[in-house]
């Protein structure tokens, strides 16, 4: 994520205020829970959150002011300014970036009329505390391009039966939506156990096991009955974060109300047991694609394994396919994972994910591929280097970009789009990869006098598919092997009411250098029978007689 640079600072709270008759009609009861931060990165300091109930409604409302204020250290609360403008029921909040030469404003205005919340761009919510990311930066020249600027995003609530509230200065808002907004995006989600909250990187499972494991079966929710009200609730929930986040909507020409409808009277059961398992029908029968998951169902669940799950044919293929190439990778090779193999005058580098690991750096898939590419350079004979990415079903795209600038002396070009705002960018980038301080053909394997093959296939999915599109269309290597098994969004973690946490493709795309969808997958230029797999000496027939006869 680019850091927001050159924050200009504003204190000043501006509040336009008329008489009390403008606010809402409604009395409310609050309640301070406990607040844990599990994450060391963020230095958040608040123990306590305030929540609000409506009347006799069971939904829990948060005030956005004191949910902002509450999580800085996480956020940069301070950058953020206020407006309240009651004559139009309009509540905003702001800041001000600098892009080197124009003044921006960056801003949310929430109309508690009509239940609307308009996002000038993706950078308001980007006003985080970004100093985690420096140790990864270290050695890289990084920047973004605009290249369709894109427009802002309204988020109708209304439309989902969902409220928004303004009185005494409050502007109250369901947490789990404001969670929704400002934390998920930022790869950070706030769990209620029915007592307290706790934060937490990414989802609960990115802690140590019992940690989230004694969460969730300590938890008061446990067995609890949920109202009516509060599966109305989650079933729109779902509705809102499918129609706005889930980055596959359009791709799959996905009408959300009218495939809901299908599961929605087992969602709105009471029985956690038919819920979730409606939850799984959807998630992993309907909508079967790789970068979408269940990891935690709802905390009312008393026994998660009672959840049998079904998938849908391109999971199941994906599946079958994974076993049968990891049985004859085992059987064929001495170790399937960091490992280089001499077949003559091929030399094949296998890995399975793009890993980042400061503290090993045989683990490092960047680190990896680079001490291999010099050693390879010390083997005699060696003429080609292929990279089996058959098994990679992707990981961390900093990763893969690190790992493409080995090939190249000029600076590489990414394209990704966000479809939320409808906007296009370009991440450009070099690496300097013998760490001299400077930017030169010294950092590239590039014009050592090796052909590059990349062997692909359904199982080459996510970081690894966008490794193969880029390497083809900038005709870094032959791809040879199957057809890329897709994967072309960033993953997103939103939880839900019930505390249901969900992992799902996003609206975070990476495209091509024609600025399309590599969802698909990516087309090899020499196919090689799955039963060859693994077999280099026969791989490297295959390629000589292909390219070299």
């Amino acid at each position: 994520m680019k850091k927001i640079s050159s924050i200009i600072f504003i204190f000043l709270i501006i509040m336009t205020l008329q008489s009390c008759y403008s606010y809402d009609n409604i009395n409310y009861n609050k309640v301070s829970y406990e607040f844990e931060n599990l994450y060391d990165n963020y230095d958040i300091e608040e123990d306590k959150l305030n929540a609000y109930y409506i009347d006799d409604s069971d939904i829990m409302y948060m005030d956005i002011a004191e949910f902002l204020v509450s999580l800085d250290g996480f956020y940069q609360t301070a950058y953020y300014n206020k407006t309240v403008t009651m004559s139009l029921k309009e509540y905003t909040l702001f800041f001000y970036s600098s892009d080197g030469e124009n003044i921006l404003r960056h801003s949310m205005t929430i109309d508690w009329l009509n239940d609307t919340i308009t996002v000038s761009s993706r950078t308001f919510f980007q006003a985080i505390n970004s100093e985690s990311l420096i140790d990864l930066l270290k050695h890289i020249d990084i920047d973004e391009e605009v290249i369709k600027e894109g427009k802002s995003k309204t988020f109708d609530l209304k439309k989902y039966d969902i409220n928004i509230y303004y009185k005494d200065h409050l502007l109250l808002i369901p947490f789990t939506i404001l969670n929704e907004l400002f934390c998920s995006s930022n790869y950070y989600n706030i769990y209620f156990d029915g007592n307290k909250f706790y934060g937490t990187y990414y989802d609960l499972t990115s802690q140590d096991e019992k940690t989230y494991v004694d969460i969730i079966e300590n938890s008061s929710l446990k067995n609890k009955e949920e109202s009516d009200e509060e599966r109305l609730f989650c079933y729109n929930q779902l509705l809102f974060t499918i129609d706005n986040f889930y980055g596959l909507k359009d791709y799959k020409k996905i009408n959300t109300e009218e495939v809901l409808n299908n599961y929605k009277d087992r969602i709105l059961s009471k029985d956690p047991l038919v819920y979730n398992k409606a939850y799984s029908d959807f998630f992993y029968t309907y909508l079967d694609e790789l970068h979408t998951r269940i990891p935690i169902y709802s905390f009312y669940l008393n026994d998660h394994s009672k959840i049998e799950t079904k998938y849908g044919d391109f999971y199941n293929e994906f599946k079958d396919s994974a076993n049968k190439l990891v049985a004859q990778a085992n059987d064929r090779l001495d170790t399937i994972d960091n490992s280089v193999y001499y077949k003559n005058d091929l030399a094949v580098i296998f890995f399975t994910s793009f890993k980042i690991d400061n503290s090993n750096d045989l683990n490092d898939t960047y680190e990896f591929i680079k001490k291999s590419l010099r050693d390879i350079m010390y083997h005699p004979g060696i003429k080609k280097i292929a990279f089996d990415i058959s098994l990679n079903g992707g990981g961390v795209i900093l990763s893969m970009y690190k790992t493409l600038s080995l090939f190249s002396d000029e600076y590489l070009k990414f394209y990704s789009a966000d479809s939320m705002y409808d906007s296009v960018y370009n991440t450009v980038l070099r690496v300097d990869n013998n760490k001299d301080d400077s930017y030169d053909y010294l950092d590239t394997f590039k014009n050592k006098g090796y052909d590059f093959y990349i062997i692909t296939g359904i199982n080459t999915f996510s970081a690894a598919n966008s490794f193969t599109s880029f390497a083809k269309d900038n005709k870094i290597a032959k791809i040879i092997g199957q057809k890329t098994g897709g994967g072309m969004c960033s993953v997103l973690p939103i939880i839900l009411s019930d505390m249901t946490t969900i992992e799902m493709s996003s609206t975070n795309l990476e495209l091509n250098k024609n600025q399309e969808y590599i969802e698909g997958g990516i087309d090899v230029d020499l196919k090689i029978s799955y039963d060859n797999y693994y077999d280099y000496n026969k791989i490297n027939e295959l390629i000589n007689n292909a390219y070299y006869n």
